[in-house]
């Protein structure tokens, strides 16, 4: 398979171990986890019988199979991060749980006929990309005078 030296480098950080390769295909296995379960990457012209073959290999020793076609190393680790990490759901839980905390906070000041709004404030600042440096200066010039 293409790129493998590049694939299992990124399969690996995130946590996945190569469990087998072959010139149209690669698996690998999350370790972590209750249910056993392996990525099979397939290289768009992997024939149907071959995957199946290593599918059912698979299957039959008990792994969850998940099917990834492969097209590119950058729609690889966009798959992988997005399995990893579910962002969708985890903005949601933030999301919910800001609410929450919101809620909490205002509710002390709930009447009847107000409901208090909870706004974040934004305030300005200032980013100083090598702050250690500019206060290491800082400090030198006062030092100085």
């Amino acid at each position: 398979m293409e790129n493998i030296e590049k694939i299992v480098t990124l399969y690996e950080s995130y946590q996945y171990e190569l469990e087998k390769t072959g010139d149209n295909f690669a698996v690998f296995s999350l370790g972590a986890g209750i249910y056993p379960g392996v990525d099979i990457l397939i290289s768009e012209n992997i024939s149907s019988e071959e995957y199946n073959t290593i599918r059912k290999e698979y299957s039959e020793a008990g792994y969850a199979t998940n099917k990834v076609i492969f097209h590119s190393l950058e729609n690889l680790e966009i798959s992988l991060f997005t399995q990893f990490f579910k962002p969708k759901y985890s903005r949601e839980r933030l999301l919910s749980h800001y609410k929450e905390y919101t809620n909490g906070v205002m509710k002390p000041y709930q009447t009847k006929e107000d409901t208090p709004e909870y706004k974040y404030i934004e305030v300005s600042y200032n980013y100083e990309e090598n702050f250690i440096w500019a206060v290491k200066r800082n400090l030198q010039k006062a030092v100085q005078r």
